[in-house]
């Protein structure tokens, strides 16, 4: 148990101390065109299924463990029952212990507003750092956001189900998500909120899991795509992140 706990704490501590938030301050300015940003790799793993922290003090940071892991992995973890995201790390975890399958460290559990011996709905889904194309366009300084991104239509609010026809642009992840809501009435209202200062606000419905997820774009250029990620940072969603629909 002493070794699982020391591999534990040595992964989920990188070259910055611990694992931090995409947008945290060491990292830079989010969205610039000199900083790595954090996609989606559900290919790698994803699960949506109930989480728990059953109250005692854990080590190692922010974490979480599920019996399907093999490799140690950066994700991000989603409390849909209040829209709390947090990125930490993820282990494997032994099949026979009591409990629900994923299991929840107790600065995870903190991060993510939720209570001891209570489970909630997470979703976890494995991320991967990549750097911005080195293209003139993208070192460029961003346009104002007024200019840099049009405004959305009121019927773009509505829920809808993106594909990857629907998406008019050549960026490999142009769009930036918010969040994911449970709710219904907390995500029409940040959708409304953002449409009415003219950001292109779209909400996306997942029919497996019944949430929505609240996006920008889809961005046309690397510049725009920086613009958009920095206004999404701006409106209080310091962890928005690229993803491509």
């Amino acid at each position: 148990m002493v070794v699982l706990l020391a591999a534990m704490a040595l992964v989920a501590c990188g070259e910055q101390g611990g694992v931090q938030p995409v947008t945290s301050a060491d990292e830079g300015s989010p969205g610039t065109a000199s900083t790595p940003t954090d996609v989606e790799a559900p290919e790698l793993f994803r699960v949506s299924e109930p989480g728990l922290w059953d109250g005692r003090p854990s080590l190692g940071g922010i974490w979480v463990a599920h019996p399907d892991v093999t490799d140690p992995e950066r994700v991000r973890i989603v409390n849909r029952s209040n829209g709390q995201s947090v990125v930490g790390a993820l282990f494997r975890r032994e099949r026979d212990l009591p409990g629900p399958a994923l299991q929840v460290s107790s600065d995870a559990a903190e991060a993510l507003g939720m209570l001891a011996g209570a489970p909630a709905p997470l979703d976890v889904v494995a991320l991967r750092r990549i750097d911005p194309p080195a293209t003139e366009e993208a070192s460029a300084a961003p346009e104002p956001a007024a200019d840099a991104v049009a405004p959305a239509a009121p019927e773009e609010i509505a829920t809808t189900s993106l594909s990857s026809n629907s998406v008019s642009s050549d960026l490999r992840n142009p769009f930036v998500q918010l969040g994911t809501f449970d709710v219904e009435a907390h995500a029409t209202d940040s959708a409304a909120r953002l449409s009415d200062k003219g950001l292109p606000v779209r909400l996306v419905q997942e029919p497996d899991r019944g949430a929505r997820r609240l996006l920008l774009g889809p961005a046309s250029s690397a510049a725009e795509q920086s613009a958009l990620l920095d206004q999404a940072v701006a409106e209080g969603f310091a962890d928005a992140y690229l993803v491509r629909r």
